[in-house]
């Protein structure tokens, strides 16, 4: 993969100018191959590792992306620590926007590659991390909101979208509902707002034999 920068990159190893340590980083500016810059950061000692401490190190090198100014980044990994690793560069990658002047030089990371084996498991890996990127943008997207631009009404447009996207079942229910339901704490919260409070139900219905109890997740969103 580092082709004609192999050499560069084992002779920092020789010298010990990079050795590996937690939160070490060096960048190597190679002369000839396909890269502009390679960077090679430390993951510390084998099982003396934190937690997340892989998901950590792949915000880190989004970080170091960004300020390299990079629109392509090959990352190197083992199978094993790929959906870390990815999950970590798309939360570290992450950037809230809608409040900022857009610049026209700014440069953003347009694809991420990761070169390890490539089978079944990594190509399901990397399929999950898809849908976690979509996932943690849009949330965390919705959260940084501020009230003016979202109400709750615009909180049902997202889940009926979503529903749509992902052939959900959708279920909303409004201030009149909610009351006939005695729902009436609910309804007391929303009172106070131009929109109402409304109860949103997102229903997957999966074809399977397992044993294993239905699944629910609950979520409260405050606008």
């Amino acid at each position: 993969l580092l082709d004609k920068a192999k050499k560069t990159v084992e002779a920092r190893f020789e010298s010990k100018d990079f050795e590996g340590d937690e939160g070490q980083v060096l960048t190597l500016f190679p002369e000839n191959g396909n890269y502009k810059r390679i960077v090679l950061m430390g993951r510390g000692e084998k099982g003396k590792q934190l937690p997340q401490a892989i998901e950590h190190l792949g915000a880190r090198m989004s970080a170091v992306a960004k300020s390299a100014k990079a629109k392509s980044v090959v990352i190197m990994t083992e199978e094993k620590d790929l959906y870390e690793l990815a999950s970590g560069f798309v939360l570290g990658n992450y950037e809230f926007t809608l409040y900022l002047k857009k610049d026209p030089k700014k440069v953003s990371v347009e694809t991420v590659e990761f070169a390890c084996e490539q089978n079944k498991e990594t190509k399901a890996i990397l399929e999950k991390v898809s849908a976690f990127k979509k996932a943690s943008e849009l949330t965390r997207t919705l959260i940084n909101t501020c009230a003016g631009n979202q109400n709750t009404d615009d909180l049902v447009k997202h889940a009926q979208t979503l529903a749509k996207q992902n052939k959900l079942k959708i279920t909303v229910l409004d201030d009149k509902k909610l009351k006939k339901l005695g729902c009436g704490a609910i309804v007391s919260v929303g009172q106070g707002a131009q929109k109402g409070s409304r109860m949103v139900f997102l229903e997957h219905r999966l074809k399977s034999s397992a044993k294993n109890p239905d699944i629910a997740f609950i979520g409260k969103g405050i606008t």
